[in-house]
């Protein structure tokens, strides 16, 4: 979808692959036109619109990874986040300030924002087809290269990148799996490039459109960083000769059940569960040993510090089509990134990154969970030289990688 540019001799040829000079040229468009198209933009970037369907708020991992990989492109390029307008207008100006202190800037686009609401299949697509054509419409007049993680809004713009996160049409039966199915490898063959979340994904895709790569999830250096145990504890109320087990979610995942049963077996273990939503908090504790410690919610800045005061870090998550096939976990990354040893499951979604050298993979339940937290603990030789392996092993799985490898399909 070319940018437009009415003035230039070369109206029609579309903007989306010319790359500004380091002069502010842009191929043989005249000086006016390339700073016209440049913009707010890095010295020789590009105008990215990054186009989601879902919602902006930074309570749901797919709006945290959105903004932090748009972070990293808007270092180089003027990137914008176009997004339903689903909240009121005062809460959508203090987005607009929470995003722009990373750089990015938000738009929002009118939709009739009843899909969510209604129970029919049909009208929640055509809902998000009717944001998508508005979406379209805008990065037509003002984008180089369009993003999207949306299958409906891939399927209606043909974008640069399709980021293929899930396939809806695995996870629905009958007539709407039908139609998700048609979208989405509609979406995937006629994208320009495709980035896919998993290893599976990217062998999916990768049989429709040969343009794909495999760009996993990520987290923020600069965000996750250790901070010494005794000081993150003293900050926390946590005893400095505690034993510390620990999982954390903006929500809770399947095997989180399995993680709570694991304390009954280790009482002189602290097991912290940090996030989760209201309800799945009061759920769980009906079924939790003493020893369980819920937080409730915490912001996201603030989930290092309770990952710094933990002895270990755990994923306990069960085997499921999701698990096994779509999922790029954030917090796998961001426990690598900690330098804290790992416990974690042999689901899907670990494989090629988790191995025996950087974590303790254990089958997924609630006595295997335990006793690899038992051996950690009791092993500190063992459990620093997997906590250094996975700190090592996540420098490959920063949003910084992920934008670059981004960059790269642009080319």
């Amino acid at each position: 979808m070319p940018a437009k540019n009415a003035d230039s001799s070369e109206s029609l040829r579309p903007l989306r692959h010319v790359r500004l000079d380091s002069a502010g040229q842009a191929g043989q468009l005249s000086q006016r036109d390339a700073s016209s198209q440049a913009g707010g933009a890095q010295e020789g970037g590009l105008r990215i619109a990054y186009i989601s369907a879902g919602s902006p708020e930074l309570k749901k991992a797919h709006a945290i990874q959105t903004l932090y990989t748009a972070r990293q492109l808007a270092k180089r390029h003027e990137v914008m986040l176009v997004y339903p307008r689903t909240v009121s207008t005062k809460h959508t100006r203090q987005l607009e300030k929470e995003y722009s202190r990373h750089g990015v800037k938000l738009k929002f686009m009118r939709t009739t924002s009843l899909g969510p609401a209604l129970k029919s299949p049909r009208l929640f697509i055509l809902d998000k087809k009717i944001f998508a054509k508005q979406a379209a419409a805008f990065a037509e007049g003002w984008a180089d290269y369009v993003i999207t993680r949306d299958a409906v809004v891939a399927w209606v713009t043909k974008p640069d990148i399709f980021e293929v996160h899930t396939l809806e049409h695995m996870l629905t039966h009958g007539r709407l799996s039908a139609k998700h199915k048609a979208i989405e490898e509609a979406a995937i063959r006629n994208s320009k490039s495709v980035a896919a979340i998993s290893q599976w994904l990217f062998g999916y895709c990768k049989k429709l459109n040969k343009r794909t790569a495999l760009v996993p999830d990520a987290y923020e250096p600069a965000v996750f960083r250790q901070t010494p145990q005794a000081e993150a504890r003293a900050g926390l109320g946590i005893p400095k000769d505690a034993k510390v087990a620990l999982y954390s979610g903006l929500t809770f995942r399947e095997g989180v059940e399995d993680f709570v049963q694991a304390a009954k077996l280790l009482p002189k273990v602290k097991f912290y569960l940090v996030g989760g939503s209201d309800t799945q908090v009061a759920s769980l504790k009906e079924r939790a040993a003493k020893n369980v410690v819920f937080t409730g919610r915490v912001p996201f800045e603030g989930v290092p510090e309770y990952l710094s005061a933990a002895d270990v870090l755990v994923l306990p998550y069960r085997p499921s089509k999701f698990n096994d096939l779509f999922s790029s976990p954030l917090k796998l990354f961001e426990y690598m990134g900690m330098g804290k040893p790992i416990v974690a499951t042999d689901v899907g979604c670990f494989k090629g990154i988790l191995t025996a050298t950087n974590a303790k993979i254990t089958k997924p339940g609630t006595r295997f969970i335990a006793f690899g937290i038992k051996q950690v603990l009791s092993n500190k030789a063992a459990a620093s030289r997997l906590a250094r392996n996975a700190k090592k092993a996540s420098a490959k799985y920063t949003y910084e990688k992920r934008a670059k490898a981004l960059e790269r399909l642009l080319e």
